[in-house]
């Protein structure tokens, strides 16, 4: 009588042939599913990142620069006294990038509802009413990433003071970079437009260079974007004069 039946050792053999196309299959699809949310992540980080050039660039375009004779050089210390259109970046390796800050004033002003306080003064106040203190600084996170901010403050306004409230304008920051440069004296790290250093001029462009995180758990992969806005009025380095 024949025996149609399977010995153990075939039994063991087929075994071990579907745990290996198992385990093979169980990586493949791991390593797909795993790169398929490395590439979401990724999406995400190149919208979040043209999202934040965008708004930055549209706020640079619309930059407020005093220019001579209406602006006069000083060398004041107290920031009352400075020119309230001053140009001043407090960046690059002499500030930690959670004390980094950029300054300008902008017609880029965003309304959120809150109506603009009139004082009698006619005009020019109507005109002050639509011109913007905007500052960029960073916020550190719990998972040792960083938040662009972006304070939006109607000149002359208070002083500057970070908000929880204020909107975010980037997530996820590995690191951040500002370059600034004029027409003849290359590229710096930081700014100050009230600076006999600076010759009392304002940037022509920014180089902005961001790291952003694709996974916090590792945080050594990340993506870089870089874009450069160009600043479309600007002044010229200006000679103090005594008076």
């Amino acid at each position: 009588m024949k025996n149609n039946g399977f010995t153990l050792i075939e039994v063991m053999v087929a075994i071990m042939i579907f745990g290996i196309l198992a385990t093979t299959l169980f990586s493949t699809y791991g390593a797909l599913f795993a790169n398929t949310a490395r590439l979401e992540r990724g999406v995400d980080n190149y919208g979040a990142a043209k999202s934040c050039f965008s708004r930055m660039s549209r706020d640079l375009k619309s930059i407020c620069v005093a220019m001579p004779p209406a602006y006069s050089p000083s060398d004041a210390l107290i920031d009352e006294d400075k020119d309230m259109f001053r140009f001043e970046a407090k960046t690059g390796p002499s500030h930690s990038i959670d004390s980094q800050t950029i300054r300008f004033a902008s017609l880029a002003h965003i309304n959120f509802g809150h109506a603009a306080q009139s004082n009698g003064s006619g005009s020019q106040s109507a005109v002050m009413n639509k011109i913007a203190r905007i500052v960029y600084y960073l916020d550190e996170m719990e998972d040792g990433t960083f938040v662009l901010k972006r304070s939006d403050t109607p000149m002359p306004g208070e002083p500057f003071k970070r908000k929880k409230t204020d909107p975010r304008l980037c997530e996820n920051i590995r690191s951040i970079k500002f370059e600034f440069t004029d027409h003849d004296s290359g590229s710096r790290e930081s700014w100050d437009s009230e600076s006999s250093e600076f010759e009392y001029a304002t940037p022509r462009a920014v180089k902005i260079r961001l790291e952003l995180v694709l996974d916090p758990e590792e945080p050594d992969d990340a993506l870089v974007f870089e874009t450069t806005a160009s600043i479309p009025v600007f002044r010229e380095k200006t000679e103090k004069t005594n008076s």
